[in-house]
């Protein structure tokens, strides 16, 4: 029991929204609440008020004296049921009454009051009061409360409460006080019971544990605490208290530092200090930490005080590591046994070695040896508080905002440590308890030797918990990798030290993660009594894993088998690559309740407590297995019968005494039915019934008009009207239309009879009124579309079914037009819904955006809801083609889904005519049509039907049993029976599955009923799996070849489960279903898993898909079933429309080989059922057709055939033609021939092109250029590619804009009909849906992107809009391809703190990505730092080792609804955080990061949005109204396109915002200087689509003219060539075509423009394989250069980087010339070194003519004759060698890696005075195998190089690094001699760590390092770190391809050697300073990585 002193008082909600039923659970509640407090009243006073309509006094603190008595108080509060729930006055009662003097409170209690309540505050009539003010009343009277020192709990129960206004009356924080359960069983259960008794106990102490601290310290809202009550708990109480204080430089004076001082005397005077009484002792610390003086040192109160008072302020860093260890080292070796031992650290800041700190807080705690507080003091840093302190954190972290505050936490902190706690601890009742437990340790490769320690500790750490021993708990372990190992059984130890010296000992596997084996063995071995397992003990498991189990299917089986043994299984998952469904299935029953999921290991100790409850708390938490819910419904069923008969028996009387009198016995009778029908819809299935044949209907829209909508809004609410009306094709014959629209009054808009034309119903829809009231009368509109547009004389029709549909965005308001209250004008909506139900008209009810009532839209609409109500988050979601689908297809299905609620309709007419005296939201009102389906009607439209019909059987082991398997042939039996079984007739089969499948009999086997039956009776039940799949592919190649033609084909599926193979079944489903020869239904027992049901089933699933409790239900599914499968369907595919419609329409087809000749068939017939679908004729649709493969041929033209027989004859006739793709004739033929005057084309018509391939194009970039040309001529083209050869961009670059509407992929040519429909509707429409806007097609750009989202989660965004952004983010995700080499994401998310949600490289698909977004946790926090969020953004995510790709993209995304806001965290003013915004803003995007700013709202600051975008503004910054505006399409689309294209998108040169032109000596003439000057020049021009036009392109041509003009140009002096690029590359005339300047000039005049994408990288690629080699001219000996010239970046720049280098290596020359906003550092990756010399920039195509003559003087004059190897030849360089020498390389692939050092070195010119060359090599140690100076020539060096051995070993590279700067550089020499390092290595270093520290000092010193890594076990970001920039590592798949990267590195070590040479790539792109400068700290977070993948 719970002991402490309190006084409570029970504020208890007894308003008629709460049952008398949920009253009583209520008091049990309290009651039992009560009942856990040790000593009442002694310790604990209880009070109690009620409330509803007024407040009743229940009884006061001194009523009673004993617990009986107030125990039965709390039994007896009265249930008022009143209408009203007046909080206010509750809480105003309780303050000024049960608190008041003289009933019983006491002052030196906590008084602690408890809010109970099931809704918000509702005055009713009983105050002049609004809701709204009612509310702000309770608001107002709970703050009097708290500001009186009473801490206020709230509790809400069930979905009506108002979780604002329970978190306003709550105390803080919000996590302590406020609770919300879903129901009143939830509430009275024992951890919502403990854990309030708990918390109240503890109340006092949550306040000072909040962030919220200002409000802590408040004393309106605290109830102080005095020093007399603070020594009154601490006196006599010993303890050994060591106090650790801040003292560093940030604590500012010696004055601030006097107030942690102050704050350590006086906790310390309320304690006895004395020999044996209470010890103190204080450590301070800064750069170093001090012990001021020890625990024994002082042991009275003035020494003490006098020693405090003398301690001094040193200054310094924040070492808090040191303090630590000081206090572990030295402190706890003096605390003594048998009194508290307290820690106490104060700090304002976070620890300077943070990780060090995190190590020395886990050593202190895992003593068990101390509790720990942590006092933060302003900003100090929250994770680490809760790393040093004890746990739960709330309670031993304290955060104030200033060294001030301490004074006012002194004697509450006193308090705190010695006040006796209530007795919380988790842990407790572990003492007496009895469990055999066995911990099984998953120890495979993915853990890790840290993890595994970790996880060692955790286990250990549960040891400690319990009572172990014989008598108490016994222990065993099992680990496991590839096998399983029991480590010790649970009788090998029976002390708690023995234990964990075994734990300790288990080592560490590796290998994989074969859970299966270790829970066999658990089950097998570790349970069994030779183990020590006991009769009668509990038997628990606990299994730990990282992983996804090898054998899932096999785990989930063993561990069946151990919870079928009586073992309780807990399930723990660590990491992100847990399958959760997997771990659960692993859980016992709750899973929930016994699965824990973890971030990581050493996250486990959090869930410690938790754990060890559960574990001791014996039996599971009470669950209703499937056979007790059974149970509970046999018992219902049979009550309900019972209750049945006798209403049969008193419907005679009612009848008799008459339905409209009103007698109390009527009302009895009513009472009666309402419980009969409840129960009736307890018992009956839910399943899908018959529908009405046709669609015959009569439709009246009830439209709100009211000004809470926009005119916008109710423009795009007329639309949707106005389309829905449209979809149907036979309006004012079969379906009718009315409308009434209403706000203050309801106006008549037009009645069924006021039009008979279509068109002028949709032009009335489109006139109706919008009146904009101030009012919302639902009651008025729905009353008078019952009375006038349902009344006599309006055209309603009784032979046709009567539909009301109402359209609001709000609820009810009644405005000041009548004398309702709003609560009384829904009460009247609900009664005029309910009385047009029972007047037979079907409700819908559609809510729009988020303000509308859900309960009054429900009560609005018939039964059941999910049929009969639409909600969508805002109206351009409404006016969306699904919804108006949607809705068609349910109004034309009406009947079907109120029958499922069967006898409730026999009641319906008298039930409602007494609604109003039960609940509004019971509207069981269902028409006389709506009967039952009996064996009689079933069979009655089954007889004569003529069906083949499959049933394919679940027989695996879930079905528990013969007898259940028997259920399942019964109801094939009885379903059969329905129908006429013969020859001619209906025929069956049977498929049964589980392991295998089995054909029980085929169609054709039993043509008669009794052999049928005996058959079905004969199958046998064999268990096994659910192979689902197999059973699918038995039909597909067996059954449905037996099917006859002409006849239905049904295929019904059963099954109670998931299939084993979820992937292949749906495989195979879409198999079936593509074949379009069957209709399929599943139907789903108990827990069968819905989406697999979805996926088998026909479409749409609402039809075809049954999910019931049990087996025993498919017994009244039969005749249902039978009737549904041979009753007319309604049909729900929308109306056909196209009979009227009017186009010329050409289809493209593809014939060309790699589509088979079946294949082509197959898509003749697709062409030929479009055919079918259209009006043909020459006042209709025409079609022609053209077919491609290597050519193209029309087939026919558009008037070649005016009859659709004539069409469907053609195109049966179109040959197969076989060849290339030459998609790009088709679209040519098309355009010029097709589409012409003289082939039928018709003026005025849209023209639509169908393009079907299966390839991609053999030219891609022409064909684009000519769907491009097709496009201008408006010819609108719908795409279509089959297969997975098919490239989705190219596809869609041939199809209109918005690609995603007039694309189609799909898998095979056999699945071309399931798109069938779609493709007809849209080309009938005739225009984009609403959304999508035209314009020209968008060419797809290939994304390397780093994409990193800033999310703002501050509380100006209420959670519903934050979590609107979250689906934002989650679809912008699903736009990109997220892989490591595409798109990668990461998100830090800020408020008043910055938390970081993931990083790019914890996640490599898109799934995994959308799960962290989901995650993204709303902090709620007041403040608004938006630059801590953007340097997060800079500093952690786009840092090193976090994933962030240096050839990649970089950008980030910062979303915000306001403006920075620094709160009170920062000493910034909201002006000074603004411009920190804007500093960290710019710091990021000089680092090359892109930035979009997403504003949302009317708060944003836009001058803040622009500052924090890159430019220009109108591509960076997005503003929406709304979070509704955020999250739609179009804004997805535009961000995610930008995000994509962000490096092309314009903006000023990076790294030089002027124009860039090399000088030349002003006197030299560049034609003079080219005067017989040999060289080999290509010009490589862009001609991409971002040129423009054919002048733009024109004027680079001139200036190519006009550079040519300088050279001189001939066969043995200047030969030029010229090449083109944009989708490709192309060769317009090589070196040796022409041999004169005017030849080559002419030739550059006829170039032509062409368009496309920026694909530079292939022409690099073709300049190398191509331009410059011996067949296209290029000469040895000569100077061979390239001049590029560009206006946009790169669409490949990864490809780009790479083509370059290679270039380079070839010792090509390459200037490049970058025109307009360029990416500099792309030119620079581009161009030659030095880039000075090399790279220009001009503003515009016309600037090109200001840089010819210098170009040319360029060109000719730099002495580019050396090549490569001339230089290497020249080079003064000492080079380091280091070589990996160890075990893992073996003696063959180390004399490849030494034969490759010999090649490099004969690329030098070896000598004293040229290049020198040393050797290490390595393995566990490091030797010099010769030094610098050791050999002068190459032959020595190459003999030396002979004589090195293997050694074997690990790899220490680090001690290699420091030998080669200590000991090989200790003979380099000075000056201008470079230093090269080449570090040759095949797996990653053993000591990261170390060895990056020995990288960065050998940088530090000035030797440029190389890094090659060979293999599959390197670790490229140790490879990055080692090299000096990012051209400087290399990696090879093996040893043998060493050479292939010889070229290139030696290229690049010699460029590193001359002087004259400026920087390179990698230093463009910003990466060396940073690989230079790295320190411990820096590479910290790449350390991580690498010990998860080291060897």
């Amino acid at each position: 029991m719970t002991r402490c002193k309190l006084d409570i008082a029970f504020i208890v909600d007894s308003s008629s929204s709460i049952w008398i039923k949920d009253f009583e659970r209520q008091t049990s509640f309290i009651h039992d609440v009560v009942d856990s407090f040790a000593a009442v009243p002694e310790d604990v006073q209880i009070a109690a008020v009620s409330f509803s309509n007024h407040v009743f006094d229940e009884f006061k603190f001194n009523a009673f004296s004993d617990r009986d008595s107030i125990l039965n108080a709390v039994n007896n509060i009265k249930y008022s049921k009143g209408d009203a729930t007046r909080t206010y006055l509750a809480i105003e009662r309780m303050r000024t009454d049960l608190f008041a003097p003289g009933n019983g409170a006491r002052d030196d209690a906590v008084h602690v009051a408890v809010v109970l309540t099931d809704g918000g505050t509702n005055p009713g009539s009983y105050d002049q009061y609004s809701t709204s003010q009612g509310k702000a009343k309770t608001q107002e009277e709970a703050e009097l409360a708290k500001q009186a020192g009473i801490y206020m709990f709230a509790i809400g129960i069930g979905g009506g409460v108002d979780e604002a206004e329970l978190r306003g009356i709550a105390s803080d924080p919000d996590e302590k006080f406020f609770f919300i359960v879903d129901t009143y069983d939830k509430l009275d259960t024992a951890h919502i019971k403990s854990l309030l008794a708990c918390r109240a106990c503890r109340a006092p102490t949550f306040e000072f544990t909040t962030t919220n601290a200002r409000r802590a310290a408040d004393a309106r809202y605290t109830r102080q605490v005095s020093a007399e009550s603070a020594r009154e708990v601490c006196q006599g109480d010993p303890a050994d208290i060591i106090f650790i204080l801040d003292e560093s430089t940030s604590i500012q004076s010696q004055e601030n530092f006097n107030k942690e001082l102050d704050f350590v005397r006086d906790v310390s005077d309320m304690f006895d200090i004395g020999p044996d009484m209470t010890h103190v002792s204080v450590i301070t610390y800064s750069d170093e930490s001090q012990m001021r003086f020890t625990l024994s040192k002082y042991t009275d109160k003035a020494s003490l005080e006098h020693a405090i008072k003398n301690i001094d302020w040193s200054t310094g860093n924040t070492y808090t590591n040191k303090a630590l260890d000081l206090l572990l080292a030295q402190s706890l070796s003096e605390v003594r046994d048998g009194v508290s031992h307290i820690g106490i650290v104060i700090t304002d800041g976070k620890s300077t070695d943070s990780k060090s700190t995190k190590q020395s807080a886990q050593n202190v705690l895992a003593t068990g040896n101390i509790e720990m507080f942590a006092v933060g003091i302003g900003n100090a840093y929250k994770p680490e508080l809760d790393i040093m302190a004890s746990k739960p954190s709330e309670d031993y972290v304290f955060q104030i905002d200033n060294l001030d505050a301490l004074e006012s936490l002194k004697n509450k902190f006193a308090f705190r440590i010695c006040k006796e706690q209530p007795g919380c601890s988790l842990a407790e009742g572990c003492n007496q308890y009895k469990a055999d437990i066995v911990v099984v340790s998953d120890a495979s490769t993915s853990i890790g030797d840290e993890s595994f320690d970790k996880q060692k500790g955790f286990i250990s750490s549960i040891v400690e918990k319990y009572n172990i021993g014989p008598e108490g708990v016994q222990i065993g372990m099992i680990s496991y990798s590839d096998d399983a190992h029991t480590d010790f059984s649970l009788n090998t130890y029976s002390t708690e030290a023995e234990i964990m010296t075994a734990i300790e000992n288990v080592r560490y596997l590796t290998g994989v993660t074969y859970t299966d084996k270790a829970i066999e063995m658990m089950t097998t071995q570790g349970f069994t009594s030779g183990s020590g397992a006991r009769d009668g003990v509990p038997k628990v498991g606990i299994v730990i894993t990282d992983g996804v189990s090898r054998d899932q299917a096999r785990t989930q089986e063993m561990a069946r088998n151990a919870k079928a043994q009586g073992i309780t299984l807990f399930a723990i998952g660590v990491g992100s690559s847990i399958d959760l469904a997997e771990l659960q299935g692993i859980a016992s029953d709750p899973a929930p309740y016994f699965t824990f999921m973890v971030d990581d290991f050493a996250s486990l100790v959090d869930h410690e407590d938790i754990l060890i409850k559960k574990t001791c708390a014996g039996p599971s938490p009470t669950v209703q297995t499937k056979r007790g819910i059974q149970s509970e419904i046999e018992d219902l069923r049979s009550l309900f019968q019972m209750l049945e008969a006798k209403l049969y028996k008193g419907i005679g009387t009612i009848l008799s005494v008459g339905i409209n009198r009103g007698e109390p016995a009527i009302k009895m009778w009513v009472i009666y039915i309402s419980i009969v029908l409840t129960l009736g819809s307890l018992i009956q299935p839910s399943v899908e019934e018959v529908s009405l044949k046709g669609c015959k209907l009569d439709i009246a829209f009830v439209v709100d008009s009211s000004s809470s909508i926009y005119s916008l809004d109710f423009d795009k609410q007329k639309a949707f009207l106005h389309d829905f009306i449209n979809m149907f094709e036979t309006v004012t014959d079969d379906v009718q239309f009315a409308a009434v629209s209403f706000s203050n009054h309801v106006f008549d808009e037009f009645n069924f009879n006021s039009f008979t034309s279509r068109e002028d119903i949709l032009n009335a829809v489109d006139n109706i009124r919008y009146s904009a009231g101030d009012a919302t009368r639902t009651y008025l509109a729905i009353e008078r579309m019952r009375n006038v547009s349902f009344g006599a004389g309006n055209g309603a029709r009784e032979d046709a079914v009567h539909i009301g549909v109402v359209l609001t965005d709000g609820c009810t308001n009644p405005g000041s037009y009548d004398s309702y209250t709003k609560p009384a004008g829904k009460k009247a909506t609900q009664q005029q819904a309910t009385m047009a139900k029972s007047n037979g008209i079907h409700m819908f009810a559609i809510g729009i955006g988020d303000k509308y009532d859900i309960e009054e839209i429900r009560g609005i609409a018939s039964d059941p809801d999910e049929k009969f109500v639409i909600t969508v988050d805002s109206y351009s979601q409404l006016d969306t083609e699904h919804i108006k689908e949607l809705l068609a297809c349910r109004v034309c299905r009406v009947s079907t889904f109120e029958r499922r609620l069967g006898k409730r309709s026999l009641y319906a007419s008298l039930f409602n005519h007494h609604m109003h005296e039960t609940r509004a939201s019971q509207p069981y009102t269902y028409g006389n049509q709506m009967q039952q389906v009996s064996k009689c009607e079933a069979e009655k439209v089954c007889r004569g039907n003529h069906v083949d019909i499959i049933f394919i059987l679940d027989e695996s082991t879930s079905i528990g049993s013969p007898e259940n398997f028997r259920k399942e042939l019964n109801f094939v039996r009885a379903v059969s029976d329905k129908f006429d079984i013969g020859p001619d007739m209906t025929h069956v089969s049977v498929i049964t599955y589980s392991n295998d499948t089995q054909l029980r009999f085929s169609l054709n086997k039993y043509t008669d009923k009794p052999s049928l039956e005996h058959a079905i009776e004969n199958i046998d039940w064999t268990t096994g799996y659910t192979y689902t799949n197999k059973a699918l592919d038995l039909l597909l190649t067996h059954s449905l070849s037996e099917v006859r033609e002409g006849i239905q084909h049904i295929g019904i599926v059963i099954t109670d489960g998931k299939s084993t193979n979820y992937d292949k079944t749906r495989v195979s489903a879409h198999n079936v279903l593509a074949t379009g020869e069957i209709e399929m239904f599943s139907i789903g027992i108990g827990a069968a898993y819905k989406p697999e049901l979805d996926m088998m089933a026909s479409k749409p699933s609402v039809d075809y898909v049954y999910q019931i409790d049990d087996l025993d239900a498919l017994e009244s599914l039969e005749n249902k079933f039978a009737y549904r499968v041979c009753k007319e369907q309604p049909g729900c595919a929308v109306p056909e429309r196209c009979n009227t419609y009017k186009a010329d329409i050409v289809i493209v087809s593809d014939a060309s080989t790699s589509i088979s000749e079946e294949d082509f068939v197959v898509q003749k017939q697709f062409i030929a059922s479009l055919v079918d679908k259209y009006n043909i004729g020459p006042n209709g649709v025409q079609i022609g057709m053209v077919s491609f493969s290597t050519n193209a041929h029309v087939d026919f033209s558009l008037n070649s055939y005016h009859l659709e027989k004539d069409l469907k004859t053609a195109i049966a006739q179109v040959p197969y033609l076989s060849g290339d793709t030459s998609t790009d004739d088709a679209l040519d033929l098309m355009t010029r021939q097709s589409f012409t005057t003289e082939a039928g084309a018709r003026a005025g018509l849209p023209k639509l092109a169908i393009v079907i391939t299966d390839g991609s194009p053999q030219r891609q970039s022409r064909t684009v250029q000519m769907a491009n040309k097709a496009k201008a001529q408006g010819i609108t083209i719908f795409a279509i590619g089959i297969g997975s050869k098919v490239n989705m961009d190219h596809l869609k670059a041939i199809a209109s804009t918005p690609a995603e509407y007039y694309t189609f992929m799909v898998d095979d040519f056999a699945s071309l009909v399931e798109h069938e429909d779609i493709l007809i509707k849209k080309t009938c429409s005739g225009q984009l849906p609403v959304g999508l806007s035209g314009g020209s097609s968008i060419n797809q750009l290939k994304c390397r992107v780093d994409i990193a989202f800033v999310v703002d989660s501050s509380s100006s965004i209420w959670e519903v809009d934050f979590q609107t952004q979250i689906r934002f983010i989650e679809d912008v995700v699903r736009r990109f391809d997220v892989s490591p080499n595409d798109v990668q994401f990461a998100a830090v998310s800020y408020s008043t703190y910055v938390r970081d949600e993931f990083k790019f490289n914890d996640n490599t698909n898109q799934s995994d990505v959308i799960k962290d977004v989901s995650k993204i946790r709303y902090s709620e926090g007041p403040a608004t730092r938006t630059y801590k969020g953007i340097e997060r953004m800079r500093k952690y995510l786009f840092a090193p080792g976090n994933g962030a790709r240096d050839d990649a993209i970089h950008v980030g995304i910062i979303l915000t609804d306001g403006t920075t806001n620094p709160g009170g965290y920062d000493k910034l003013s909201s002006r000074m955080g603004k411009a920190e915004t804007q500093n960290q803003a710019k710091l990021i995007k000089d680092d090359n990061t892109y930035l979009f700013a997403v504003g949302i709202g009317s708060s944003v600051n836009m001058d803040e949005l622009r500052g924090i975008a890159s430019d220009p503004d109108d591509t960076f910054v997005i503003k929406v109204d709304s979070y509704n505006d955020l999250n739609t399409e179009k804004i997805k689309e535009e961000l995610s396109y930008r995000a994509c294209y962000a490096v092309t998108t314009p903006r000023p040169p990076v790294t030089s915002p002027q124009p860039i032109t090399p000088t030349k000596p002003q006197k030299e003439d560049p034609g003079e200087v080219c005067q017989g000057k040999p060289a080999d020049v290509f010009f490589i021009i862009d001609e991409s689509s971002s040129i423009h036009n054919t002048s733009n392109f024109r004027l680079q041509l001139s200036f190519v003219e006009q550079v040519i003009d300088y050279l001189d140009v001939g066969k043995d002096v200047t030969r030029v060539g010229v090449m083109t690029f944009s989708d490709s590359a192309t060769m317009r005339f090589p070196l040796n075509q022409y041999n004169s300047k005017d030849e080559v000039q002419t030739a550059v005049r006829a170039i032509d423009w062409r368009g496309g994408n920026t694909f530079t990288d292939k022409a690099l690629k073709m300049l190398l394989d191509e331009g410059f080699t011996v067949e296209m001219g290029a000469r040895k000996g000569v100077a061979q250069i390239g001049i590029i010239v560009t206006d946009g970046n790169s669409t490949n720049p990864y490809s780009t980087r790479t083509e370059a280098a290679l270039v380079h290596n070839k010792g090509i020359y390459m200037f490049a010339i970058g025109v307009g906003a360029v990416y500099r550092p792309e030119l620079d990756i581009l161009a030659s070194d030095p880039n000075s010399d090399f790279v220009f920039t001009v503003d515009n195509l016309g600037a090109l003519n200001t840089i010819k003559d210098i170009l040319a003087y360029r060109v000719c004059k730099e002495d580019q004759n050396d090549s490569p190897q001339e230089i290497c030849r020249r080079q003064v360089a000492d080079i380091a060698f280091i070589a990996d020498a160890s075990t893992s390389i073996g003696q063959a692939d180390f004399n490849k890696l030494i034969n490759f050092i010999k090649e490099v070195v004969d690329e030098f010119d070896i000598g004293v005075d040229s290049t020198r060359v040393g050797l290490i090599s390595f393995a566990n140690t490091s030797q010099i195998e010769f030094g610098l100076s050791t050999y002068t020539s190459s032959a020595e060096v190459e003999k030396a190089l002979s004589r090195v051995e293997w050694r074997r070993g690990l790899t220490y590279t680090a001690e290699a690094l420091q030998m080669m700067y200590d000991g090989l550089f200790a003979d380099a020499r000075g000056g201008d001699v470079p230093k090269i390092g080449i570090i040759i290595t095949d797996g990653n270093s053993r000591e990261p760590k170390k060895t990056y520290a020995m990288a960065a000092e050998a940088k530090k010193r000035g030797i440029r390092m190389f890094a090659i890594g060979v293999g599959q076990y390197i670790v490229e970001d140790e490879l990055r770190v080692m090299s000096s920039d990012l051209d400087s590592y290399f990696m090879v798949e093996d040893f043998s391809s060493l050479n292939s990267i010889r070229q290139a590195l030696t290229t690049k070590a010699c460029k590193r050697g001359k002087k004259s040479k400026g920087k390179r790539t990698s230093e463009i792109w910003g990466e060396k300073a940073a690989m230079d400068n790295l320190n411990y700290r820096e590479i910290e977070s790449l350390i991580d990585i690498l010990k998860g993948r080291q060897l």
